[in-house]
């Protein structure tokens, strides 16, 4: 049986009108030439031998592409989209789709799902695309650190029982779980920690409250904090006692207090407190450091041992992991 796919006639009509009545050789190159068709194609005729048509040859009859064709850069596997819409695709995952102009395709690997969007790529594609915003690239400021859960992109440390009584946002009426609030909360950039009410269940995402352990005790109320980054700037008079996180690892500060023996390194100079961390971040075996506590440029000490509780000393700051690491 033939499969034919007829299509206008205006490829064989302009040949014949410069080189008159065709050849069978001619009118089959005719449909091979054909970006619609390929070399699968040959002409097909009308009972007085006119040439209306392509068809394709026995046992290989692929679907002619009117529009625009594609090769799929994951599988190699070819397409065709319709003409109003050209193939994207995602430069990491490789999936990809046909999309209409002004449209790029974008995949997001937690959710595994993708699709096209509009425009520029804001948090959720929120009236745009019905896919998650891809991942940023890791940055020291945003990778995953230990004791952290990572939900929609964002770290959390996770606590039970307690409740931050940060600022309220409002808008958490939807999520009936703590994974969906934490959820909405990663979706917002003003969103830094949540509690959630357990029975009956409510969603409060908070707009500070995120440096600290939460404080408050309540057996019905569970919460979560992103911890903010350490600045280069940070000085005592601001982070002591609290949380930051600097390129996988989330530290405590304390202030007038210093961690005693064992050392992964000499002790050595750095411009900064974040600089000393980010050098305790990238060496497994170090447990904490000690820094001057006037800040500035001074003398890192990465420590070896994990001391939750370090001894006082006016003229230090302790910055320790919040679980040992290793």
């Amino acid at each position: 049986m033939r499969f034919f796919y007829f299509i206008s006639l205006v490829g064989f009509t302009a040949f014949l009108g410069v080189h008159g009545a065709l050849t069978k050789e001619q009118a089959d190159k005719v449909c091979a030439d054909d970006p619609a068709y390929g070399p699968n194609y040959q002409a097909s005729y009308t009972p007085d031998g006119t040439p209306n048509g392509c068809f394709c040859k026995p046992n290989v009859c692929p679907k002619p592409c009117f529009g625009n064709k594609y090769t799929s850069p994951k599988d190699g596997s070819r397409g065709c989209c319709p003409e109003e819409q050209e193939f994207s695709y995602d430069a990491e995952s490789l999936e990809g789709a046909c999309c209409s102009n002004g449209t790029t395709y974008s995949y997001d690997p937690i959710s595994r799902s993708g699709s096209c969007c509009s425009g520029t790529p804001v948090a959720s594609f929120v009236g745009m695309c019905s896919a998650p915003t891809p991942p940023a690239p890791l940055t020291p400021c945003t990778s995953p650190f230990p004791g952290s859960v990572q939900v929609g992109g964002m770290n959390f440390i996770n606590y039970t029982g307690v409740a931050t009584y940060g600022t309220n946002l409002g808008g958490g009426e939807k999520a009936k779980t703590f994974k969906d609030c934490q959820t909405l909360c990663s979706e917002r950039v003003d969103c830094v920690a949540i509690d959630f009410i357990k029975s009956p269940p409510g969603c409060f995402p908070k707009s500070d409250g995120n440096t600290k352990i939460p404080p408050i005790k309540d057996a019905n109320v569970d919460s979560a904090i992103s911890p903010p980054c350490l600045k280069t700037t940070d000085a005592c008079s601001a982070i002591d006692g609290t949380i930051r996180v600097y390129r996988g690892v989330a530290y405590t500060f304390k202030c007038g207090y210093q961690l005693g023996f064992g050392n992964v390194v000499p002790t050595y100079q750095t411009p900064d407190l974040q600089t000393c961390l980010d050098g305790c971040s990238n060496k497994t075996a170090c447990q904490g450091v000690n820094y001057p506590v006037r800040g500035g440029a001074g003398s890192c000490n990465l420590k070896s041992n994990y001391e939750p509780a370090p001894g006082k000393s006016a003229n230090y700051v302790a910055a320790i992991p919040i679980v040992a690491r290793g």
